[in-house]
């Protein structure tokens, strides 16, 4: 029997150690302090039992099998330096003695072959090392052709393809030496890299080399050891950026670590502050020493590892003999929350900013202009119907402010100054909705049944609620033409009344339950005809509500505002609409989407702790359902907003050609009775036309022609969404609004599809994707159609196969008059009903202040992205349920 014993002169716990082993070999892991690893080769009748005296205890034992082979057993230990003195490695006899003969590596002329064998070689003439011959190795010197090869060779050392490779491997062979003298030095800052040239990295090989013939049954094997000395400096001067990382959709992980001594790098990991116990460590993967100076990685993110609100220490393990520390440097937090206040008499809860000022409106103020006063909290959480009550039709509005006005308003009960307001913002309250039509083979729900049965049924929910999932269709079967149409031939007046269609009504001809399952969570899951709309749930995280843009943004590219009586931004890229509405709020690292803007400022709405996006799809059904309900102006109950000034620019003062001058904010109707256009009023019989906007006349509180058709008058007030002042605009007519929907590539992609129109494309949930792998038509010819759809195009078809899981809440599918949509002006009040197609991706909603009755909340259409004379956007705000 022979001990080897390679001494590691630095911490086994601070040094690159990677450990790999085939049954029988093992390894001690409790090794502390200044280690030595001890291997000992044992014949059959010699176990590797280290309870015995005879067997002394060692980290790694070979037991040479019956017939005398050489052990089947490979154990690397692999030590990386990137030391920029060197390093040396030594070798002992076992025991400590003084000499390390020849017989210690066992006899060369054993019949049985059963120990390895030592050479004659020396340092400066090494040689090729012979079968069960001692040796080093140094990568790069091994006759290795390229890196793959020889990680081929000594990761899989089994696999016999591989023995003519590593038999051509040259070992400088080790002689016999004295006891603690140095076999192998470098001296300079760098090793050799696997092709003979500089690198910051070496690895040294001590192995046996035994060729796959020597035995049958065996295979070439190595029992390798490495070690290092010398060692760099500790990593000091760190820093690390971000210094928090907030629970949030997009998840980016990545963290950034600056100092000194960074290069030999091998490990990082964030401990507990306080603790010393590993079970309190988290490791950061992915690794990346970009010098000496800079590092990258990747810290864990499940919400199951990590504590939220609890100071983590950084530690840097290097080839240094001590860890770079740096105390106290990260956090995990939930994304910041502000404000929540439960209803008095409804179950809903307002989530809000601390720097979003609730306010009421009180009338007119002494410039004509609307008068809003600013709440307290007292007054808010003592009655909230002071603040809002949906119910009455008062959904809860608040206002954003100029930073230098912010102490004027929060928590004081004063009047507001219009001048001061960056943004209106009205509320929209989780619910849940009785779905009209949950699959496309169901019966449409048209606006004059669904008037007749006051709109959508809407039941109030919150978080704590238990969220609905409708039923499946009743109809899942029906494949064909004469399943579905009694004649095969759906004609224009062929309402869901109408006895040619035999698809039963979801609601009323499947006998499922319409009853609202509250927090029943065996009826809440797929019995019922209840949803809670998607619109509240934002990623994977479940909403209180959403603020929504009380009128289209308004404002300069650069600088975006919400506010009634002037012209709606218009004219720009769907890029630029989206880096627009995210600049109002907090930065959100998770929105990507849009185009550079240049001036244009974050947070400029002066938000503490809300983010902001443009709107999408699925947040424009939210609305439009909740005020086609009894807590709004009810089924196509909102009048369209039909101001069309003679001449007129928006505050970047572009000007389109006078019949595209739409998007006037907050105007409404010609009249009580017209949804015509109209350019000029009659105020006490004479005419007056409206008066134009430009970027030096921003807003004029007479923008709509007189204080009947602004916002808070009386024919003005007709275009919100609940026939009051507490209502959402210019949802009907006004200026066409780009949302965030968009048709992706049929590859299933999980992003908006790629437009020139958007540099950086936007992912979910900031946008709701309609997937042609998902059914939606990928060309105009409507080749794609089921037999039982009549449509002929795909503007039109893909709204015949939307089911409630692609479009449900969405405004689409769920609000058209006709079964199979055929023509421009089939959603309910005879609203376009258009759906993208590839040739235009993107939706937009509401049509303008020219199409009358063609425009309307459930208006949808279709564009390219691309700058539109007449194409505007709405701004919403991301409110986060305090404490979750």
């Amino acid at each position: 029997m022979a001990v080897i014993i390679l001494n590691v002169i630095i911490s086994y716990s601070n040094s690159k150690i990677q450990a790999g082993a085939e049954s029988p070999v093992t390894l001690a892991t409790n090794v502390t302090g200044e280690a030595s690893i001890s291997l000992s080769i044992h014949s059959a009748t010699d176990s590797c039992d280290t309870s015995t005296s005879v067997n002394p205890a060692a980290d790694v034992c070979l037991q040479i099998p019956d017939g005398g082979s050489i052990a089947v057993g490979r154990h690397t230990i692999a030590v990386t330096s990137n030391s920029y003195a060197g390093y040396s490695v030594t070798v002992e006899g076992s025991g400590g003695s003084t000499d390390m003969a020849a017989s210690d590596f066992g006899s060369e002329t054993s019949s049985n072959n059963e120990l390895i064998k030592s050479t004659n070689a020396t340092i400066a003439n090494p040689s090729t090392l012979s079968t069960n011959t001692w040796g080093i190795a140094i990568p790069g010197k091994q006759g290795y052709n390229d890196e793959a090869t020889y990680n081929t060779g000594i990761t899989n050392p089994n696999d016999q393809s591989t023995q003519s490779t590593l038999a051509k491997a040259t070992f400088g062979a080790v002689p016999p030496k004295l006891a603690g003298e140095t076999i192998m030095s470098r001296t300079t800052p760098t090793g050799t890299n696997r092709d003979g040239t500089a690198a910051d990295s070496q690895n040294i090989y001590y192995g046996a080399n035994v060729e796959q013939f020597f035995r049958a049954g065996t295979y070439s094997e190595e029992v390798v050891y490495t070690a290092t000395a010398l060692l760099p400096p500790t990593p000091s001067n760190l820093s690390v950026n971000p210094t928090t990382f907030e629970f949030d959709s997009c998840n980016d992980s990545l963290i950034t670590i600056e100092g000194t001594n960074l290069g030999s790098a091998y490990e990082v990991y964030l401990q507990k502050s306080g603790t010393t116990d590993e079970s309190n460590r988290l490791e950061c993967t992915n690794l990346n020493v970009e010098g000496s100076t800079k590092l990258t990685c990747n810290i864990p993110t499940s919400r199951d590892e990590v504590e939220l609100n609890t100071t983590y220490d950084i530690y840097v393990i290097s080839q240094a003999a001590s860890p770079g520390v740096l105390k106290n440097a990260f956090t995990y937090s939930e994304p910041a929350t502000g404000i929540s206040v439960k209803s008095t008499n409804e179950n809903i809860i307002v989530d809000y900013d601390e720097n979003l000022i609730p306010v009421v409106y009180v009338g007119y103020d002494g410039n004509g202009r609307g008068h809003w006063e600013s709440l307290t909290k007292s007054e808010i959480t003592s009655n909230t119907d002071n603040w809002f009550n949906y119910t009455n039709k008062q959904w809860a509005n608040a206002v954003t402010v100029t930073k230098d006005s912010l102490s004027k308003y929060q928590d004081k009960h004063t009047t507001i100054d219009n001048d001061d307001v960056l943004g209106y913002w009205v509320y929209i309250p989780r619910y849940a909705y009785e779905v009209m039509r949950p699959n496309a083979v169901d019966r449409v729900v048209d606006d004059d049944m669904a008037e007749e049965e006051g709109g959508f049924k809407i039941n109030f929910e919150t978080v704590n609620d238990t969220k609905k999932i409708p039923a499946e269709s009743c109809n899942l079967g029906i494949s064909t033409a004469d399943q579905m149409w009694d004649n095969d031939t759906p004609t224009s007046n062929a309402g869901p009344t109408n006895a040619n269609i035999l698809a039963k009504d979801y609601r009323t001809g499947c006998d499922i339950d319409r009853t609202y399952p509250g927090n029943d969570t065996t009826k809440s899951n797929g019995q019922t005809t209840w949803a809670t709309h998607p619109a509240f749930t934002w990623g994977d995280t479940e909403l209180n509500g959403l603020w929504v843009g009380k009128f289209e943004t308004t404002g300069k590219v650069n600088a975006p505002t919400v506010k009634p009586n002037q012209h709606a931004n218009i004219y720009e890229y769907i890029g630029e609409f989206s880096t627009m509405a995210k600049s109002i709020g907090k930065e959100d690292r998770c929105n990507v989407g849009g185009n550079t803007i240049s001036g244009i400022e974050q947070n400029s709405h002066n938000l503490q702790t809300t983010k902001s996006h443009m709107l999408k799809n699925s947040e424009w059904g939210a609305v439009a359902y909740l005020s086609a309900s009894k807590y709004g102006a009810g089924v196509n109950g909102t009048k369209p907003n039909s101001a069309m000034p003679a001449t007129s620019a928006d505050a970047d003062e572009f000007s389109p050609s006078s019949s595209y001058r739409y998007g006037i904010t907050g105007c409404g109707p010609k009249s009580k009775t017209s949804e015509s256009s109209y350019s000029s009023v009659t105020v006490n019989g004479e005419t007056v036309n409206l008066p134009a906007l430009s970027a030096d006349h921003i807003e004029d509180p007479l923008a709509c022609g007189d204080k009947a058709h602004a916002y808070n008058g009386e024919i003005g007030v007709l275009a919100s969404t609940t026939n009051t002042i507490y209502g959402i605009y210019d949802m009907s007519g006004g200026a066409y609004e780009y949302v965030m929907g968009n048709l992706t590539g049929y590859d299933n992609q999980s992003e908006t599809s790629s437009s020139t129109y958007m540099t950086t494309q936007v992912k979910p949930p900031y946008v709701d994707l309609y997937k042609e792998s998902q059914g939606f038509d990928y060309s105009s010819s409507g080749d794609t159609n089921p037999d039982w759809s009549k449509s002929t195009s795909a503007n039109y078809y893909n709204n015949d196969v939307c089911t409630w899981e692609t479009c449900g809440g969405h405004a689409l599918y769920e609000t058209k008059q006709y079964q199979s949509v055929s023509s421009a002006n089939q959603s309910w009040g005879s609203d376009y009903s258009y759906f993208v197609y590839s040739s235009s991706r993107w939706f937009r909603r509401g049509g303008n202040a020219y199409d009358g009755s063609y425009a309307g909340l459930f208006d949808s259409n279709y564009n390219y992205g691309s700058s539109v004379l007449y194409n505007g956007f709405r701004s919403a705000l991301l409110a986060l349920p305090a404490g979750q």
